[in-house]
């Protein structure tokens, strides 16, 4: 969880309200231009035209351009997962929406403890990487929650051993009146639990059961 003061908050909700602008223009780009084109406008185009709008929007004054470029990359997934019939269409994103975020894949890091995010913006937090296998760290998401609530979910590549094997493989087959047996030739057997005295209760019930019932 991240606790910023009030300065830190503010620059949070304009990089939030930046990235939210940024979405519902390219939505609106797209679905337009496929309407009237019959086909979607690059990603690659988007990306020339971001570059342009962020010297022009007052929106997005001051604003980094990464995460205004991951925004983008979620909605260029976003839309085409609609044309590959994966999901619905993107919705356009609400100012007051009950959970918002951004991300940033890069030029970030954690310094004694505290989340900095770029230069001299430095979130406290609470809660910890497991240093001990962290081999690499990756995409920071920060996200908003009603009631001025942050928190930061952060990838990482694990550094994860696998045990030795001590065996050789075997091969297992499942059956009817036995659970399995193996090529060894052990035998697993089912064990009932008393689930038969359980299936002749109820179907003693069922039998006394008007149809419809």
């Amino acid at each position: 969880r991240l606790y910023p003061n009030k300065i830190q908050e503010q620059e949070l909700l304009k990089v939030l309200a930046g990235c939210r602008f940024v979405w519902n223009h390219f939505l609106a780009l797209r679905r337009d231009y496929y309407l009237e084109n019959k086909k979607t406008l690059p990603y690659a185009e988007m990306s020339r035209q971001l570059t342009k709008l962020r010297k022009s929007a007052p929106e997005l004054k001051d604003i980094q351009l990464q995460p205004l470029g991951q925004t983008l990359r979620r909605l260029d997934v976003a839309y085409n997962r609609f044309f590959r019939k994966q999901s619905r269409f993107p919705n356009f994103k609400k100012e007051y929406s009950s959970k918002q975020s951004f991300q940033k894949a890069k030029d970030w890091r954690i310094i004694d403890g505290k989340i900095k995010l770029q230069n001299d913006f430095l979130l406290n937090c609470r809660g910890r990487l497991p240093s001990e296998t962290v081999k690499k760290i990756g995409m920071i998401v920060v996200s908003y929650v009603a009631q001025s609530r942050w928190y930061a979910s952060i990838t990482v590549k694990e550094d994860i051993r696998t045990p030795k094997r001590h065996s050789k493989p075997i091969g297992i087959d499942l059956g009817i009146k036995s659970l399995a047996t193996i090529s060894s030739g052990k035998k697993y057997e089912i064990k009932k639990h008393g689930l038969d005295t359980q299936l002749a209760v109820l179907q003693r019930k069922l039998s006394r059961q008007k149809i419809g019932s």
